[in-house]
């Protein structure tokens, strides 16, 4: 994974948009989104394991609560 076409989050930034889910994965404890925010929890996860390799992954929701972690 590129790290360079990757946007560093912020803690503000972990809230998607509204109805969306916004998928991050964390490299070398830095906070990265994965895309654009998605509207489908099945396409957030599917996120995950296709664009984060090894890397432990968050979906955040709306609000900014954490709804699925992966390592």
């Amino acid at each position: 994974m590129d790290k360079l076409n990757l946007k560093v989050l912020s803690d503000s930034e972990l809230i998607a948009q509204p109805g969306k889910f916004r998928v991050a994965v964390i490299i070398d404890s830095e906070i990265y989104q994965i895309r654009e925010d998605v509207y489908d929890i099945e396409i957030a996860k599917h996120l995950c394991f296709t664009e984060a390799g090894d890397h432990p992954v968050a979906i955040f929701d709306d609000q900014g609560n954490n709804r699925l972690k992966y390592k």
